[in-house]
């Protein structure tokens, strides 16, 4: 495709997929990303994202297709492509034994069996690759071997993502398409490949500027991600070499997105605050991830005992369902970004927030240095 005559800037981005505006509506697995929010995302000229990482195989092409029935703009699937240990039997058990107070409080039955915490990859993979969309994006690891030729083949753009300078060498290597620099400002998980190793530290920012040059050099596209809310940020991550960027807390208060009310209701605590406190955990999946804090949190970032991702997930998903319908955020995964003070009013029309968008960055980019 071509950057449209009414874009704002012409990147990568937006000649790979005819964008106005060189953003990524992030893929919010879990409920934000419904249909409405990543059609609306597409119709408004930004590329929309489905967050599938929890969407069993046989699901994908419904939920592919419910877009596809909203809009004929191109749009990303997201999959979680985790390279991790599994989780032994004593360390479930043990983890198992240590949220049995909160389950509890919250009214929840632990269950005894967590294999099912997350679908297979390969089946999602296929599913994917069968529905074609315009492009597949993952996070946690490289991708399988053939699928780099095969996703060529039908047209569909490989977008991994990288939290270090490392794993943005790495994906280089594999030929995908291109990149999301994901900083530690990032709400929800990490995309780092190993689930075991430390907490993310770098910012994009620090990342992008730093990888830039062997980025360019060998054609690679790299998106920004992690805690951006605004028009500015997304300039501010053109001037630093960036084709465009990925925003997904700013896009949690839309009308269409599917957040949770208790989890609009903090984001818009931390709009009023002025600000947001968020921490990053691995108390509620096995692997690191931001979420808002709430006053007494009902389970410490870094618990005594913790089973390996998925399985940590599927021991909390009935305490974080039993915890929203009891009311009780203080024991439920919100997950936001950094930046998620600068979040718009709530009940936002994703076009408007766009719109919004396009107007901030055409300021920032119009705007002489050294003035105000």
């Amino acid at each position: 495709m071509t950057t449209p005559p009414n874009a704002i800037v012409d990147t990568a981005l937006t000649r790979r997929f005819g964008l106005t505006l060189p953003v990524i509506q992030a893929p919010m697995a879990g409920g934000p990303t419904t249909a409405e929010l990543v059609a609306g995302a597409s119709n408004a000229g930004v590329l929309g994202a489905l967050g599938a990482a929890y969407t069993p195989a046989q699901d994908l092409p419904a939920a592919i297709r419910a877009i596809r029935a909203l809009t004929d703009r191109p749009f990303a699937v997201n999959l979680f492509f985790h390279q991790g240990r599994t989780a032994t039997a004593p360390e479930i058990a043990a983890a198992r034994a240590a949220l049995a107070p909160l389950a509890a409080r919250v009214g929840a039955d632990l269950p005894d069996d967590v294999s099912d915490a997350a679908p297979p990859l390969g089946p999602q993979i296929q599913a994917v690759l069968n529905e074609a969309p315009a492009a597949l994006s993952f996070t946690m690891g490289l991708p399988p071997a053939g699928l780099v030729e095969e996703a060529r083949r039908r047209g569909i753009a490989l977008i991994g993502t990288a939290t270090t300078a490392d794993e943005v060498r790495r994906l280089i290597a594999a030929g995908i398409d291109m990149i999301c620099i994901q900083g530690a400002e990032a709400g929800g998980h990490s995309g780092m490949f190993s689930a075991d190793g430390p907490p993310p530290s770098q910012s994009w920012a620090s990342l992008i500027e730093a990888m830039a040059p062997e980025a360019e050099a060998a054609g690679m596209t790299l998106i920004a991600a992690g805690g951006i809310m605004t028009g500015r940020g997304v300039a501010a991550a053109l001037a630093l070499g960036a084709a465009g960027a990925q925003l997904g807390t700013a896009f949690m208060a839309t009308a269409e997105a599917g957040t949770k009310p208790g989890h609009r209701q903090l984001l818009q605590a931390s709009a009023r605050a002025g600000g947001a406190m968020t921490v990053l955990t691995r108390s509620y999946t096995g692997r690191y991830a931001r979420k808002l804090l709430s006053a007494g949190e009902a389970i410490p970032p870094e618990p005594a005992a913790l089973a390996a991702f998925p399985a940590q997930h599927g021991l909390t998903r009935p305490i974080r369902a039993a915890a929203d319908a009891a009311g009780v955020p203080e024991a439920q995964a919100y997950w936001a970004g950094a930046g998620a003070g600068l979040v718009r009013l709530d009940g936002i029309a994703v076009a408007e927030l766009v719109a919004a968008l396009g107007r901030e960055m055409r300021a920032a980019l119009t705007r002489r240095p050294g003035t105000r």
